[in-house]
């Protein structure tokens, strides 16, 4: 018997889908959801939106990452500095996640991010500069039902 650590289902709306999550529930094996979606629905109306609720319900409350987004770019660019009549040049790759705080009680996120590059040139006895950054912050957003947030009308 053939048992993962964790599966990663990326959708919820194929039926093959659903039925893993019921297997990964019933053998308690973690899942992770990866997808692109929330329960209001991007524009989800009528009887789309009454199927679409309890389906991603169900679906989010087994799963271990719940919301998780990543990130990752390239860049290149000419630098402003100009040494010894030469501009400089600089690359660079960066990627982040971003992770819910407290689950599905708040929208407040867990940002983390990094970025590797390089600028400059060895020639005409120039330098090159490595780099490596790492960026930790987190954003917080209360519950759209949280009343304290809220501006009265009347006091």
């Amino acid at each position: 018997s053939v048992r993962p650590d964790v599966v990663l289902f990326t959708g919820y709306a194929d039926v093959a889908f659903l039925a893993g999550m019921v297997w990964c529930r019933r053998l308690r094996v973690p899942y992770v959801l990866y997808c692109d979606s929330n329960v209001a629905g991007d524009r989800a109306g009528g009887l789309a939106a009454l199927v679409k609720g309890p389906v991603v319900r169900a679906a989010v409350r087994g799963s271990a990452v719940v919301g998780a987004t990543s990130r990752a770019g390239l860049r290149y660019l000419q630098d402003y500095l100009v040494v010894r009549d030469r501009q400089l040049s600089e690359y660079g790759v960066s990627m982040g996640v971003s992770l819910p705080v407290m689950g599905s009680s708040t929208r407040s996120r867990l940002n983390i991010g990094a970025e590797f590059g390089e600028r400059g040139t060895l020639t005409d006895g120039l330098l090159k500069e490595r780099f490596a950054d790492v960026y930790i912050g987190i954003s917080i957003t209360p519950d759209l039902r949280e009343q304290w947030f809220k501006k009265r009308r009347i006091d």
